[in-house]
């Protein structure tokens, strides 16, 4: 009876064990789904193979930070992924946060505006007609258009919208799919307005355009959206008297930030929110990976005080904060925001609190906050500072 017993015993730790094992295989399964839902988009864009190589691209060590980099003349910086993208008037330079040097892309465009959603990032030529699509491991297309290039947006799965100029029309918004392939997938002509900006919705079946035009002696912007699957006007929103200076899609709304007001857009266009700037001026503004805003008000011209407010993706006030000096170099992280005053970086958190400032050694030519990290181009290196 005893050793029947014993057999029990390990029948049942056999069990328990088998058991145990298809749990943990089942949470694994689940966590993978729950990681491939998560990055689907990419994933159906790419491909699972690609995916997994732009991975391993971004891996390795670099030499560290500071890192030289002089010579260029630095256009634009941006968080592509979890990395640094160098735009200069020559090159597209894709760094890690080792310093590791991912791309070195040649361009050769007069007048390069740089565009970032994922891992891919868009160049186009504004005023000339080439644009390009470049991601981790290769240049995935490149296009030369008919006319002009006024502004260009790229989306989270990769699809490229452009405005240009048209003939017998003020200008054209084309739509492409990831491989900047024709058919275009979308057209729109404007024979009223000039097209100055776009931005794809969120689930990436649908774009807002801004477009301005001159009135009775009056500028009048506005925003006009269109989903693709209908070739009918969704919605539109005038601003009379301003001169829009960017959108961006966020959970909670449209935000379009002007020369003198930040408002949220609903899906037709109606104004959900709106935060006047009153009689201060605006120098700079950056918006965050979870659709924050950032102002920064003050002269440009001269140094005197500034101010910083904060809004959340629904476009209302989070805070304020006065700053008894010049600031510039205004960049929004995913949970601090970070700008320029008197020569050193004066960081805030999302409740407002200032962090201590951190020197800075030369003039700051650029700033891009990734995480919990500050990228800052100098005329001679590429900074990177800790944000505690």
């Amino acid at each position: 009876m005893a050793e029947l017993s014993d057999i029990d015993k390990i029948r049942k730790k056999r069990r328990r064990k088998v058991l145990l094992g298809r749990i943990l295989l089942l949470v694994a399964l689940t966590l993978l789904g729950v990681g491939l839902y998560a990055i689907k988009d990419e994933v159906s864009t790419i491909g699972f193979t690609d995916y997994i190589q732009e991975r391993i691209a971004g891996m390795g060590a670099g030499d560290g930070y500071p890192m030289e980099f002089a010579g260029e003349q630095v256009r634009q910086t941006a968080r592509v992924g979890e990395h640094l993208a160098v735009l200069t008037d020559s090159n597209l330079y894709l760094y890690n946060s080792s310093g590791k040097e991912i791309r070195n892309v040649q361009h050769k465009y007069s007048n390069p505006v740089m565009r970032a959603s994922g891992r891919r990032v868009l160049i186009y030529d504004r005023g000339g007609k080439h644009l390009r699509v470049e991601n981790m491991l290769r240049t995935v297309a490149q296009k030369e258009l008919d006319y002009p290039i006024y502004a260009g947006a790229i989306s989270s799965r990769g699809e490229v919208a452009v405005a240009t100029g048209a003939q017998r029309r003020l200008g054209e918004m084309t739509v492409y799919d990831h491989m900047l392939a024709d058919p275009a997938k979308y057209v729109w002509k404007s024979a009223e307005n000039y097209i100055t900006d776009l931005e794809f919705d969120l689930d990436g079946k649908g774009i807002a355009v801004a477009v301005v035009n001159a009135r009775e002696g009056d500028l009048i912007s506005g925003v006009r959206r269109f989903r693709f699957d209908s070739e009918e006007e969704a919605g539109r929103q005038e601003f009379v008297g301003e001169l829009i200076h960017s959108l961006n899609a966020a959970r909670g709304g449209l935000t379009v930030v002007t020369d003198r007001q930040t408002a949220v857009l609903g899906a037709s266009g109606e104004v959900l929110e709106r935060y006047d700037y009153g009689y201060e001026a605006l120098a700079s503004f950056d918006h965050s990976e979870n659709g924050d805003t950032a102002l920064l008000f003050g002269d440009a011209r001269e140094n005197k005080n500034s101010a910083v407010t904060l809004l959340g993706p629904d476009g209302k006030k989070l805070w304020e904060t006065q700053i008894s000096s010049h600031a510039d170099r205004l960049s929004l992280g995913k949970t601090r925001v970070c700008l320029m005053v008197d020569g050193q970086l004066q960081s805030y958190d999302y409740a407002g609190n200032g962090l201590d400032p951190q020197p800075v050694p030369g003039e700051v030519l650029a700033a891009t906050v990734i995480g919990r990290d500050a990228y800052l181009v100098t005329p001679d290196a590429i900074e990177k500072l800790a944000l505690e």
